[in-house]
């Protein structure tokens, strides 16, 4: 088990896995595990405002990893007055972390960074410095950062890249959402995309061919998904899914892996299954349901279903790890795919 609060995502890498905490419950944090019994934890932001109701220091919002490195993104106080700016952790070994602030030209008090993919030269961020506009910065070394492209007020967000600098990402502007692809992190060029409902998830391809790119798109009301793959992002197969609220997917060595649960609206606030409003009683615990695809149209139910919020395939094999509703009296639950069961 791991023992925290609450695990807002999980990154796999050579060495093993890293999971982290937001900073919603208490300071940012990673933990390190090696084999997925085993955790260690260690608080990245620096620095405490007590009284500043918007933080422990900074946040964690997004993390990748490149295979050998594992990259995290968000954001720290610069004061006591409320004032923050980007900031990325990196590790290479799971246990020792190096910190970097995205040095910019002011554009406002709260700036954060909100996604990062990794990239064959380096890493690549999207940046929302706080003057309501986006900009993605770039690092060779995930040290040092700078700015490539402003999008002004599109939003990006679940970029993904293939290892010959490919990127796929979904971007909102104010009246529209769009994927776009981009060879140079500079220019985005719209894709003639198989849907327009919300993106939900963004999965890379392979340059080889061997595997296509995967997006899954939420209808507006949370009730249905629909799956698309392409290839070469110019043709594209789509299909409706089972799956109904998306809690985790990612490529594993058995195939696409996804989590997902019956939406439940309570009050009109989402809780988790069909979305409806319905009074506390009324309203069942969620229903998790995992799932298997080899191509990321036909998916088939397993038997195996569990309340995880994150999915990775490491060292160790697939490991998914509790939400924080599961959480037992000695902490997160942590599962292994397979015939024998990781605590």
């Amino acid at each position: 088990m791991i023992d925290s609060q609450q695990i807002d995502g999980l990154v796999s890498f050579d060495r093993g896995y890293i999971a982290y905490e937001t900073g919603y419950a208490g300071p940012p944090a990673a933990w390190f595990s090696a084999d997925g019994r085993d955790w260690a934890r260690v608080e990245l932001a620096r620095g405490r405002c007590s009284d500043n109701p918007v933080g422990f220091g900074g946040a964690v919002w997004h993390g990748a990893t490149n295979g050998t490195e594992v990259m995290l993104v968000g954001h720290e106080m610069l004061g006591c007055d409320g004032h923050y700016q980007p900031a990325s952790w990196i590790t290479s070994d799971g246990v020792t972390w190096q910190t970097s602030t995205f040095v910019e030209p002011p554009r406002g008090p709260a700036s954060r960074a909100h996604h990062v993919w990794a990239m064959p030269d380096g890493w690549e961020a999207n940046v929302q410095p706080g003057d309501g506009s986006n900009v993605v910065w770039r690092s060779s070394d995930g040290l040092t950062w700078h700015e490539v492209a402003n999008l002004g007020q599109d939003f990006l967000y679940a970029v993904v890249a293939t290892t010959d600098g490919t990127r796929l990402g979904s971007i909102s502007g104010r009246d529209r959402q769009w994927l776009a692809t981009s060879t140079d992190g500079l220019t985005w060029r719209e894709i003639a995309a198989p849907r327009h409902e919300p993106v939900r998830v963004i999965l890379p391809g392979s340059p080889d061919g061997q595997d296509p790119w995967v997006v899954i798109f939420t209808s507006p009301d949370g009730t249905a998904t629909t799956t698309a793959t392409s290839f070469d992002l110019a043709v594209w197969e789509q299909r409706s899914s089972p799956m109904q609220q998306i809690e985790a997917i990612v490529r594993t060595r058995y195939g696409l892996v996804e989590i997902s649960t019956i939406p439940c609206f309570e009050g009109g606030e989402e809780i988790g299954g069909p979305v409806v409003e319905v009074e506390a009683s009324e309203c069942p615990a969620a229903e998790y349901t995992t799932y298997l695809s080899h191509d990321g149209l036909s998916w088939d139910k397993l038997a195996s279903h569990v309340p995880a919020m994150g999915i990775a395939d490491g060292p160790a094999g697939v490991i998914g790890i509790a939400r924080w509703e599961a959480r037992e009296p000695g902490g997160l639950t942590v599962w292994r795919l397979g015939p024998s069961v990781v605590r």
